[in-house]
């Protein structure tokens, strides 16, 4: 009888022995979905072993998946391509990470498919586009990260390419050595003048925290950016990360002692499943719910949040936007963006640096960095590897740019 060895929907192995002779062999099967057409199809590869059995399952499918791409290639556009590339990592049986796929799809939606190069057709792409578009991303002010991860996308798209024999070269070859050394450069400069954190100075960041409740004073802020400029507080005083934050409700806070705590139970993020946005809330990254003291500025953050609507629930978020919506891990990392600029603070971007900020602070008033380490939910090698900011930039009178450590 075959045996079967079916793992988590990825395919199945069938032993299969001859009654005449004893020889075995093995069959791999599973059903393939071609993106161009909808078809759904069972490709199977048979042979002595499973590993030679599985190459010849790749060599059929990629000719089932390969007849399709071949009669569209005369007319397919680089974003085109690029969405088939991530459309077949994504049914490799190594599948890319949730993680992986979502930032390469938002990599191909706003770094591409809005661009010229994303219009492009493939069969007629220069090499010199390529570089074109990657020092033009350069120049908008797009990070050594996110200018990485656009080079790797088209690089490994054209490469999978050649290898289904659909174009004959790799465009992005020709400019390999150029634009990795451009890169390079870029990352450098980065780590020389990265602002990891809002400030280091306890007395400056005073000023901050009073120039955000002096706006929430002011009659010609809108409420929307009142409560950006709240939020980006909150996480000052809390050093809770961005999805935390989006989870709170204001049943998560209560009174104790004459102290206001504030529980911590999970995260409201965002992410990409099937071409679509779906918001879920899961739980704390540790697994662990934890309950913090906040401060006076932070419980005063709560109070105007409560006066900025004519009725509060217990069931209703903290974070909410201009439409009474709440807030997930993305949207809110782009609307403090507009916080940043009503507050001056040019250079600033996301949600994290608030979180190094808090812990960087803490550590200068004298706390340990263990109570740091648990009051935000991090390991005590994290936050002393990552988060406390010992160092200042500076940049002296020839344009130099230098840190240094402070006279602890």
């Amino acid at each position: 009888m075959p045996s079967k060895n079916r793992v988590n929907g990825d395919g199945c192995y069938t032993k299969l022995v001859n009654k005449n002779t004893g020889e075995t062999k093995y069959k791999y099967r599973k059903s393939v979905t071609n993106p161009d057409t909808g078809e759904t199809k069972e490709i199977s590869g048979t042979d002595v072993t499973k590993p030679k059995a599985y190459n010849r399952f790749e060599k059929n499918k990629e000719k089932f998946l390969g007849d399709s791409l071949n009669n569209n290639v005369k007319t397919m556009t680089v974003a085109q391509m690029c969405n088939k590339y991530l459309e077949y990592c994504k049914q490799q049986p190594e599948k890319l990470k949730d993680s992986s796929y979502n930032r390469n799809d938002g990599i191909i939606r706003n770094h591409i498919e809005k661009h010229s190069i994303g219009l492009k057709r493939v069969e007629l792409i220069s090499s010199k586009e390529i570089l074109d578009h990657i020092n033009s991303l350069a120049k908008m002010g797009l990070s050594y990260s996110s200018l990485k991860k656009v080079w790797d996308v088209l690089n490994s798209s054209f490469k999978w390419m050649v290898k289904q024999g659909l174009i004959n070269f790799n465009p992005c070859d020709a400019v390999s050595e150029t634009v990795r050394n451009n890169l390079k450069n870029i990352r450098n400069k980065e780590k020389n003048i990265t602002k990891s954190v809002i400030t280091t100075d306890i007395d400056k960041l005073q000023d901050i925290k009073n120039e955000i409740f002096a706006l929430c004073q002011d009659e010609s802020i809108s409420d929307e950016d009142k409560r950006l400029l709240l939020a980006m507080l909150f996480f000052l005083e809390t050093g809770l990360r961005s999805g935390e934050g989006c989870f709170l409700k204001f049943k998560h806070i209560r009174e104790q002692d004459s102290k206001v705590i504030l529980e911590v139970a999970g995260s409201r993020r965002r992410d990409r499943k099937d071409g679509k946005n779906i918001v879920h809330e899961i739980a704390v990254k540790t697994n662990k719910t934890r309950y913090i003291e906040l401060s006076s500025d932070a419980i005063r953050v709560i109070d105007i949040m409560k006066n900025l609507r004519t009725v509060v629930d217990d069931e209703d978020y903290l974070f909410i936007n201009s439409k009474g919506n709440p807030y997930n891990s993305t949207t809110l990392v782009n609307g403090l963006g507009k916080a940043y600029s009503l507050l001056g603070l040019n250079g600033f971007s996301g949600a994290h640096i608030l979180r190094r900020t808090y812990a960087t602070i803490a550590f200068k008033r004298g706390v340990s960095v263990d109570n740091i380490a648990t009051y935000i939910g991090d390991t005590p090698e994290t936050v002393r590897k990552h988060y406390i900011e010992s160092k200042d930039i500076v940049i002296d009178y020839d344009g130099n740019v230098f840190a240094y450590v402070k006279l602890p």
